[in-house]
Protein backbone atom coordinates (compact mmCIF):
# COMPACT_ATOMS: atom_id res chain seq x y z
CA UNK A 1 0.00 0.00 0.00
CA UNK A 2 1.73 3.29 -1.00
CA UNK A 3 2.08 6.18 1.49
CA UNK A 4 -0.32 8.52 -0.62
CA UNK A 5 -3.06 5.72 -0.20
CA UNK A 6 -2.52 5.51 3.81
CA UNK A 7 -2.72 9.11 3.85
CA UNK A 8 -5.87 9.32 1.29
CA UNK A 9 -7.79 6.11 1.93
CA UNK A 10 -7.05 4.26 5.62
CA UNK A 11 -8.11 0.38 5.56
CA UNK A 12 -10.22 -0.50 8.38
CA UNK A 13 -7.97 -3.34 10.19
CA UNK A 14 -10.99 -4.26 13.10
CA UNK A 15 -14.27 -3.97 11.84
CA UNK A 16 -16.20 -1.30 14.19
CA UNK A 17 -20.17 -0.50 13.91
CA UNK A 18 -20.69 2.65 12.21
CA UNK A 19 -22.27 5.31 14.12
CA UNK A 20 -26.13 6.45 12.68
CA UNK A 21 -26.14 8.66 10.21
CA UNK A 22 -27.87 11.26 12.90
CA UNK A 23 -24.40 11.25 14.35
CA UNK A 24 -22.52 12.46 11.46
CA UNK A 25 -21.90 15.97 10.89
CA UNK A 26 -22.25 16.52 7.45
CA UNK A 27 -21.82 19.89 5.74
CA UNK A 28 -20.89 21.56 2.46
CA UNK A 29 -17.93 23.22 3.79
CA UNK A 30 -16.57 24.28 0.41
CA UNK A 31 -19.88 26.13 -0.24
CA UNK A 32 -19.84 28.19 3.12
CA UNK A 33 -19.35 32.07 2.21
CA UNK A 34 -17.27 33.54 4.79
CA UNK A 35 -20.22 34.89 6.78
CA UNK A 36 -21.79 31.73 6.97
CA UNK A 37 -18.39 30.15 8.34
CA UNK A 38 -18.70 32.95 11.17
CA UNK A 39 -21.93 32.71 11.96
CA UNK A 40 -21.36 28.62 11.82
CA UNK A 41 -18.59 28.71 14.60
CA UNK A 42 -20.45 31.08 16.56
CA UNK A 43 -23.07 28.53 16.94
CA UNK A 44 -21.37 25.29 16.84
CA UNK A 45 -17.67 26.31 18.08
CA UNK A 46 -16.06 24.64 15.24
CA UNK A 47 -15.44 24.83 11.35
CA UNK A 48 -13.83 22.95 9.05
CA UNK A 49 -11.89 24.42 6.33
CA UNK A 50 -11.13 22.00 3.46
CA UNK A 51 -8.05 21.21 1.31
CA UNK A 52 -6.20 23.74 3.73
CA UNK A 53 -2.65 22.05 2.64
CA UNK A 54 -1.95 20.99 -0.53
CA UNK A 55 -1.78 17.22 -0.93
CA UNK A 56 1.73 17.56 -2.10
CA UNK A 57 2.71 19.51 1.00
CA UNK A 58 0.59 17.04 2.62
CA UNK A 59 2.52 13.92 1.08
CA UNK A 60 5.95 15.77 2.09
CA UNK A 61 5.03 16.45 5.57
CA UNK A 62 4.02 13.19 6.45
CA UNK A 63 6.73 11.16 4.76
CA UNK A 64 9.11 13.46 6.70
CA UNK A 65 7.47 12.79 10.00
CA UNK A 66 7.55 8.35 8.75
CA UNK A 67 11.40 9.36 7.77
CA UNK A 68 12.04 10.59 11.82
CA UNK A 69 9.35 8.94 13.58
CA UNK A 70 12.38 7.60 16.07
CA UNK A 71 13.41 11.34 16.45
CA UNK A 72 10.17 12.91 17.55
CA UNK A 73 8.43 12.65 20.15
CA UNK A 74 4.44 12.99 20.33
CA UNK A 75 2.98 16.09 22.92
CA UNK A 76 6.66 17.88 21.99
CA UNK A 77 7.90 20.14 19.94
CA UNK A 78 10.47 17.63 18.06
CA UNK A 79 8.38 17.93 15.10
CA UNK A 80 10.48 21.14 14.06
CA UNK A 81 13.47 18.41 13.10
CA UNK A 82 10.65 17.43 10.07
CA UNK A 83 11.64 20.82 7.96
CA UNK A 84 8.75 21.02 5.59
CA UNK A 85 6.32 21.79 9.10
CA UNK A 86 7.29 25.32 8.50
CA UNK A 87 5.14 25.60 5.82
CA UNK A 88 2.25 25.36 8.08
CA UNK A 89 2.65 27.97 10.59
CA UNK A 90 0.42 31.12 9.02
CA UNK A 91 -1.67 29.38 6.17
CA UNK A 92 -3.01 31.54 3.93
CA UNK A 93 -6.68 30.03 4.48
CA UNK A 94 -6.44 29.43 7.87
CA UNK A 95 -4.77 32.90 8.74
CA UNK A 96 -7.50 34.48 6.86
CA UNK A 97 -10.64 32.57 8.12
CA UNK A 98 -9.23 32.73 11.61
CA UNK A 99 -8.92 36.97 10.91
CA UNK A 100 -12.83 37.07 9.66
CA UNK A 101 -13.99 34.62 12.63
CA UNK A 102 -12.71 37.40 15.43
CA UNK A 103 -12.65 40.29 13.29
CA UNK A 104 -8.70 40.80 14.40
CA UNK A 105 -5.07 39.38 13.86
CA UNK A 106 -4.10 36.51 15.14
CA UNK A 107 -1.09 34.86 16.80
CA UNK A 108 0.18 31.51 16.87
CA UNK A 109 1.57 30.70 20.18
CA UNK A 110 1.70 26.85 20.77
CA UNK A 111 1.97 23.54 18.33
CA UNK A 112 1.49 20.06 19.18
CA UNK A 113 2.20 16.99 17.11
CA UNK A 114 0.12 13.96 17.96
CA UNK A 115 -0.29 10.69 16.07
CA UNK A 116 -2.41 8.01 17.05
CA UNK A 117 -1.17 4.16 15.93
CA UNK A 118 -3.14 1.65 15.20
CA UNK A 119 -4.98 -0.89 17.84
CA UNK A 120 -2.74 -3.38 16.98
CA UNK A 121 0.34 -1.59 17.41
CA UNK A 122 -0.34 1.10 20.34
CA UNK A 123 1.13 0.52 23.89
CA UNK A 124 -2.20 2.79 25.13
CA UNK A 125 -5.36 1.34 26.25
CA UNK A 126 -7.86 0.87 22.72
CA UNK A 127 -11.31 2.78 23.04
CA UNK A 128 -12.25 6.81 22.35
CA UNK A 129 -10.66 9.64 24.76
CA UNK A 130 -13.05 11.15 27.18
CA UNK A 131 -14.68 14.09 26.04
CA UNK A 132 -12.80 17.46 27.59
CA UNK A 133 -11.81 20.49 26.69
CA UNK A 134 -8.38 22.40 25.60
CA UNK A 135 -9.01 25.10 28.14
CA UNK A 136 -6.44 24.77 31.08
CA UNK A 137 -5.25 22.01 30.80
CA UNK A 138 -1.41 20.35 29.65
CA UNK A 139 0.21 23.22 31.64
CA UNK A 140 3.17 23.11 33.98
CA UNK A 141 3.47 26.19 36.58
CA UNK A 142 4.06 29.05 34.89
CA UNK A 143 2.94 28.02 31.33
CA UNK A 144 0.19 30.89 30.42
CA UNK A 145 0.32 29.73 26.93
CA UNK A 146 -3.46 28.56 27.54
CA UNK A 147 -4.79 31.30 29.69
CA UNK A 148 -6.24 33.46 27.15
CA UNK A 149 -9.81 34.33 27.47
CA UNK A 150 -9.99 33.07 23.78
CA UNK A 151 -8.17 30.63 21.46
CA UNK A 152 -8.43 27.84 19.10
CA UNK A 153 -6.82 24.86 17.89
CA UNK A 154 -6.28 24.37 14.72
CA UNK A 155 -6.03 20.77 13.86
CA UNK A 156 -3.92 19.78 10.27
CA UNK A 157 -5.22 16.49 9.69
CA UNK A 158 -2.64 14.94 7.64
CA UNK A 159 -4.18 11.87 6.67
CA UNK A 160 -8.12 11.39 6.19
CA UNK A 161 -9.91 10.55 9.08
CA UNK A 162 -12.59 7.72 9.19
CA UNK A 163 -15.41 6.49 11.05
CA UNK A 164 -11.92 3.65 11.77
CA UNK A 165 -9.13 5.46 11.53
CA UNK A 166 -9.37 8.33 14.98
CA UNK A 167 -12.42 10.00 13.93
CA UNK A 168 -13.11 13.48 16.40
CA UNK A 169 -16.16 13.61 18.53
CA UNK A 170 -17.16 16.90 19.26
CA UNK A 171 -20.61 18.75 21.30
CA UNK A 172 -21.89 21.62 19.09
CA UNK A 173 -22.64 24.44 20.66
CA UNK A 174 -20.76 23.23 23.76
CA UNK A 175 -18.37 26.12 23.85
CA UNK A 176 -21.59 28.23 25.35
CA UNK A 177 -22.24 25.69 28.52
CA UNK A 178 -20.50 27.68 31.05
CA UNK A 179 -21.25 24.93 34.07
CA UNK A 180 -18.43 23.01 31.76
CA UNK A 181 -15.57 22.40 34.17
CA UNK A 182 -12.02 22.75 32.72
CA UNK A 183 -9.63 19.48 32.51
CA UNK A 184 -12.43 17.06 34.00
CA UNK A 185 -14.38 14.17 32.62
CA UNK A 186 -17.42 15.66 30.02
CA UNK A 187 -18.72 12.28 29.16
CA UNK A 188 -22.12 13.16 30.37
CA UNK A 189 -22.36 15.29 27.41
CA UNK A 190 -21.68 12.40 24.89
CA UNK A 191 -24.84 11.65 23.92
CA UNK A 192 -24.95 14.86 22.30
CA UNK A 193 -21.70 14.37 20.55
CA UNK A 194 -21.21 14.27 17.06
CA UNK A 195 -18.30 12.30 14.39
CA UNK A 196 -16.80 14.44 12.31
CA UNK A 197 -14.71 13.05 9.70
CA UNK A 198 -12.32 15.41 7.21
CA UNK A 199 -10.26 14.84 4.73
CA UNK A 200 -5.94 14.62 4.53
CA UNK A 201 -5.47 18.32 4.24
CA UNK A 202 -8.59 19.75 5.18
CA UNK A 203 -7.82 22.24 8.75
CA UNK A 204 -10.31 22.17 11.88
CA UNK A 205 -11.13 25.00 13.80
CA UNK A 206 -12.28 24.26 17.25
CA UNK A 207 -12.74 26.83 20.41
CA UNK A 208 -10.73 25.90 23.47
CA UNK A 209 -14.52 25.32 25.24
CA UNK A 210 -15.52 22.98 23.07
CA UNK A 211 -16.08 19.48 24.60
CA UNK A 212 -14.70 16.96 22.12
CA UNK A 213 -12.14 13.52 21.85
CA UNK A 214 -10.49 11.81 19.57
CA UNK A 215 -11.69 7.30 18.73
CA UNK A 216 -9.45 4.49 18.61
CA UNK A 217 -7.67 4.00 15.43
CA UNK A 218 -8.77 0.59 13.86
CA UNK A 219 -7.63 1.12 10.30
CA UNK A 220 -4.32 -0.49 9.61
CA UNK A 221 -1.91 2.79 9.46
CA UNK A 222 -1.20 6.08 12.02
CA UNK A 223 -2.89 8.93 12.06
CA UNK A 224 -0.54 12.24 11.20
CA UNK A 225 -1.67 15.52 12.98
CA UNK A 226 -0.99 18.86 14.36
CA UNK A 227 -2.39 21.14 17.05
CA UNK A 228 -1.93 24.85 16.02
CA UNK A 229 -3.21 27.39 18.76
CA UNK A 230 -3.91 30.77 18.01
CA UNK A 231 -6.09 33.57 19.73
CA UNK A 232 -7.25 36.87 18.57
CA UNK A 233 -5.03 39.57 19.48
CA UNK A 234 -6.88 41.47 22.12
CA UNK A 235 -7.09 38.02 24.27
CA UNK A 236 -3.55 38.21 25.77
CA UNK A 237 -1.99 35.71 28.04
CA UNK A 238 -2.90 36.07 31.87
CA UNK A 239 1.02 35.92 31.97
CA UNK A 240 4.23 36.47 30.11
CA UNK A 241 5.13 33.55 27.97
CA UNK A 242 7.99 32.69 26.18
CA UNK A 243 8.61 33.86 22.44
CA UNK A 244 8.80 31.50 19.74
CA UNK A 245 13.23 30.71 19.22
CA UNK A 246 14.71 32.90 17.01
CA UNK A 247 15.98 29.29 14.83
CA UNK A 248 12.16 28.49 14.16
CA UNK A 249 10.98 31.79 13.02
CA UNK A 250 13.55 32.64 11.10
CA UNK A 251 12.29 29.54 9.10
CA UNK A 252 9.12 30.50 8.49
CA UNK A 253 9.17 33.03 5.40
CA UNK A 254 7.46 36.69 5.72
CA UNK A 255 4.74 37.78 5.66
CA UNK A 256 3.58 34.33 7.03
CA UNK A 257 5.90 34.53 10.25
CA UNK A 258 3.99 37.36 11.38
CA UNK A 259 1.90 35.67 13.51
CA UNK A 260 4.51 33.91 15.46
CA UNK A 261 5.82 37.58 16.61
CA UNK A 262 5.03 39.80 19.47
CA UNK A 263 3.03 37.15 21.77
CA UNK A 264 2.47 39.26 24.65
CA UNK A 265 0.90 41.42 22.31
CA UNK A 266 -2.34 42.63 23.15
CA UNK A 267 -5.07 45.72 22.78
CA UNK A 268 -3.43 48.85 23.39
CA UNK A 269 -5.16 50.56 26.28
Amino acid sequence: MSILDRILKPRAAVETPAPPRSRLIVEDWAAMTTEQQQDYFNANGFLVIPDAVPQPLVLKIVSALEAKEGEIDELTEDFWKADSIFELVGNEKVTATLEHLFETPVKFFKAAYTRVKPVAESKMRPGRQVLHMDYGGGEEIGDYRNSCACWVNVAYHLTTLTEHHAPFWVVPGSHRRFNSVPTTNLDYMFDQAKMLLVNAGDALIFHCFVAHCGDANTSDSTRHSFFFSHRPVWARHAGIVKEWPAEIVENVPEPRRQVMLDLNRGLPL
